[in-house]
């Protein structure tokens, strides 16, 4: 990774941060604060075009949904195909498609600074994170009633596809933790224009 160079007086006032960031003797709110700082500073001397808070949730909501479907794709899939040439074929086509996707999204954003957190944005982010995990918790278990229960169908969780299903959950969290924040933030914006 290139570092950015800035003009003298940025680079001193970074340093300075710097030192009061890693001076253990401060509060951790105070050092926490200077974190902050840092950011503000970077952001601001940073010549790249800015990207929104709401703009990286979109893109980052996107992302994780589709490597959801990838991963839960190759998790069932691969019961299907277990013993099949075909099933092999299609997983490693499915991960060098979201493989190259990634590595053009991390190139394409690469281009842009991403805005900071207000404190109105990071307090959005933890309410979506916890509905997040709620939400995804009880979707779980819903499927697991309906598959085991009603359906009377059965599963095995083995080695093979246990990796693929917990990716595809971390995911789909990720992506619905930014899909609720957007709900939330886009919730507030109207609230304050009425």
């Amino acid at each position: 990774m290139k570092k950015t160079v800035y003009d003298e007086k940025t680079n001193a006032k970074l340093e300075a941060l710097k030192k009061q960031y890693k001076d253990k003797s401060l509060s951790r709110e105070e050092r926490a604060e200077a974190l902050k700082e840092i950011a503000r500073v970077t952001y601001a001397a940073d010549p790249r075009p800015a990207v929104s808070v709401r703009k990286q949730a979109v893109t980052n909501a996107v992302l994780f949904f589709l490597d959801a479907l990838v991963f839960g794709f190759i998790a069932v899939t691969d019961r299907a195909f277990r013993d099949s040439s075909a099933g092999n074929t299609l997983s490693i086509v499915l991960f060098s498609v979201i493989l190259i996707f990634i590595v053009f999204f991390v190139i394409r954003t690469s281009r842009y600074k991403n805005e900071p957190d207000d404190e109105l944005s990071r307090e959005n982010k933890r309410k979506a994170s916890l509905n997040a995990f709620l939400t995804l918790l009880i979707v779980v278990a819903v499927v697991g009633l309906v598959w085991f229960d009603i359906l009377e169908k059965t599963f095995t969780l083995d080695s093979r596809n246990w990796l693929g299903f917990f990716c595809c959950l971390v995911f789909a969290y990720s992506g619905l933790s930014n899909a609720i924040f957007l709900y939330i933030d886009g919730k507030g914006e109207t609230e304050e224009e009425e």
